[in-house]
């Protein structure tokens, strides 16, 4: 092994090397700042604000998903005109024109569907069967009580 100090030595001190270097096969590119260009490296800074952008919007979105979250049919207009009636205001008259004044609800339950009872005044009746009514061909009705049970059928009268 060549002894280093020795060398120097001999040599008179360190040489120096001079050597040139010629760049070969290097190719500059420039950077796509508007990050739309494909094939086109992409500028970091550009790139990072993007991704920030992305990000505000879908905190954004979110905060809109939020809001519709605590919304219901009573918030929520039909349509876009002005004065225009809510979801719930028209399952209302939707149901109000099912059962208009004087029409009778029938059920196995023992209480008016909320939908039901919100449309108008309801009084809870009783439909007897009577001869008279047999011959006549008719009905008629009685209101009824606290007291009253009912036996397997429920009925309510809209009075308003």
């Amino acid at each position: 092994m060549p002894n280093t100090e020795q060398s120097i030595e001999q040599t008179g001190g360190v040489p120096v090397v001079e050597v040139e270097v010629d760049v070969f096969g290097m190719m500059m590119y420039p950077t796509d700042k508007t990050l739309s260009v494909d094939g086109m490296p992409a500028d970091a800074k550009a790139t990072g604000d993007a991704l920030d952008s992305v990000d505000e919007q879908i905190a954004d979105i979110l905060l809109d998903i939020n809001d519709l979250q605590e919304e219901t049919g009573a918030d929520i207009p039909l349509n876009g005109d002005d004065g225009a009636p809510t979801i719930a205001e028209a399952i209302a008259n939707v149901f109000s024109n099912l059962y208009p004044v004087g029409s009778v609800y029938v059920t196995s339950a023992d209480s008016l569907p909320s939908v039901i009872s919100s449309i108008g005044t309801w009084t809870q009746i009783a439909m007897p069967l009577r001869l008279v009514d047999i011959k006549k061909g008719s009905r008629t009705y009685v209101e009824v009580d606290e007291n009253y049970e009912a036996s397997n059928l429920y009925m309510w009268l809209r009075t308003a």
